[in-house]
């Protein structure tokens, strides 16, 4: 099971009761790729695609982010 944990800016891993996290900035859908079990997730989720202002400096765009070694 994989959950994105929006607020904490984590993506959690839950494998036979072990929790396995990864750092993504702003992390919203999971997708898993049925042949190869990549792990694909979207960062920056709450920015536009130019990017947005968020504590008075300017983010990247929405992004896709393929999660190594998961």
């Amino acid at each position: 099971m994989y959950v994105s944990q929006l607020l904490a800016g984590v993506v959690t891993k839950v494998s036979h009761g072990k929790r396995t996290n990864v750092k993504v900035p702003f992390p919203a859908g999971v997708a898993v790729d049925p042949y190869d079990g990549k792990v694909y997730v979207s960062a920056w989720s709450i920015a536009d695609r130019d990017g947005t202002v968020l504590e008075g400096r300017k983010t990247p765009g929405g992004q896709v982010w393929k999660i190594i070694g998961f």
